[in-house]
């Protein structure tokens, strides 16, 4: 006869042990596309925004000067991203050639101000409604929500009802600069600001945590578009975007960017979170964002199960790719959530980084939800609490 103590033993051994493996997310762009634009398509949205400001603040009703200088900026954006592959392109080229740094500011409470119109739902509206007298469906180019659906089901494989973080095996390193992590996050505890969210789910770089240590578990190598920090009297604090706000009125929180633009004209004390890996010299008020690069270093060293989603290894982020894949030994799995038809490519881009990363151990999964390794899967919940990775197929 079997004795089920110590079969209950072996379960939790075989639990503990799968646990244990060092999961790491890496999420790219195609990671946020039910919610916001791919490259193809930026332009194309921009230009959507820039309808929509000028319908919503009008000519007539502009103040300052500066709210026609944003639109001709906007405008240079829109160019910009048209003549090259991606807007971050665009912003490596104005990111070159501007000399004090304002411009380049500027550019980024720009793209604060876009993807705060992406991710509010009268912006969702307005889009939607763009697309009614075109050729082109919505559907087609991924936007139908200012939330990708992925993500609140992403967020059901850990949370449960007695646990409100990340396990302690499990990092995000995300290439995306928005706030779909945050946001959906936000659908489970409603109370919380972006500024609590990011404190408790120790993301890094975050207006709460300005130098990065080994507790931070989700590292945005580009920072967050639309959070700011008041540097003025070296204090560090959210200056807009909150949780509370995605329900207020769109037009009023675009006023607030807007002041947030006038002040950049002549001065760098309103500085975005948002930071490319590629910045070489930050702005000397954020001194610690260069530990990005060696926290996602960290990580990947220790990482033994490594899921990719929709992240291309585009050349812009070659060389920070070099840097964080630069120790990886550890890896026994990797699994892609790309088209098909460009995994081959993506998986040798991968290996071509470090050559401890064999195709052998490489695999293409499905796109319809973020992938959960079966590696990694909890098999017993703890006692009196509901698992809800348990129910997640």
């Amino acid at each position: 006869m079997l004795d089920l103590k110590w079969l209950d033993v072996i379960l939790k051994k075989t639990t503990l042990e799968s646990m244990e493996k060092k999961l790491t997310y890496i999420f790219g762009a195609g990671a946020s596309a039910g919610a916001l634009p791919l490259a193809g398509a930026f332009a194309d949205r921009l230009e959507i925004f820039q309808t929509y400001l000028n319908g919503s603040i009008g000519i007539e009703n502009i103040i300052h000067n500066s709210n026609v200088q944003f639109l001709s900026e906007l405008n240079s954006a829109i160019e910009g991203c048209r003549k090259n592959t991606s807007i971050d392109v665009y912003a490596k080229q104005l990111y070159l050639r501007t000399e004090n740094g304002l411009a380049f500011d500027r550019f980024k409470t720009i793209l604060g101000c876009f993807f705060l119109f992406e991710q509010h739902q009268e912006g969702l509206n307005f889009i939607l409604k763009a697309y009614t007298n075109s050729p082109i469906n919505p559907q087609d180019i991924g936007k139908s929500e200012i939330i990708d659906s992925r993500y609140p089901e992403f967020w059901m494989k850990f949370l449960t009802s007695k646990k409100d973080f990340l396990d302690t095996n499990v990092n995000i390193l995300s290439w995306n600069y928005d706030l779909q992590l945050e946001m959906s996050y936000n659908e489970n505890y409603p109370n919380l600001s972006i500024d609590e969210i990011q404190n408790k789910l120790n993301i890094y770089p975050s207006t709460k945590i300005h130098k990065g240590n080994s507790k931070n578990q989700i590292v945005k190598m580009n920072g967050s578009a639309g959070l700011f920090t008041d540097t003025s009297n070296a204090e560090y604090k959210n200056v807009i975007f909150n949780a509370h706000n995605l329900n207020s009125g769109l037009n009023s929180q675009i006023v607030e960017y807007l002041d947030i633009y006038n002040q950049q004209i002549h001065s760098r004390f309103k500085t975005s979170l948002l930071y490319f890996s590629w910045e070489e010299d930050l702005d000397i008020d954020l001194p610690e964002v260069i530990e990005t690069v060696p926290l996602a270093n960290k990580i990947l060293a220790e990482t033994e199960i490594l899921v990719i989603i929709g992240y291309s290894f585009p050349e812009y982020n070659w060389e920070t790719d070099l840097r964080i894949f630069e120790n990886v030994n550890k890896l026994e799995k990797v699994y892609f959530q790309v088209p098909d038809s460009d995994f081959q490519e993506y998986s040798s881009k991968l290996t071509s980084l470090n050559k401890n990363i064999k195709s052998e151990i490489i695999k293409n999964k499905p796109t319809r939800v973020f992938y959960f390794p079966t590696e990694c899967r909890k098999s017993i919940p703890l006692k009196g609490e509901t698992h809800y990775a348990e129910i997640w197929k």
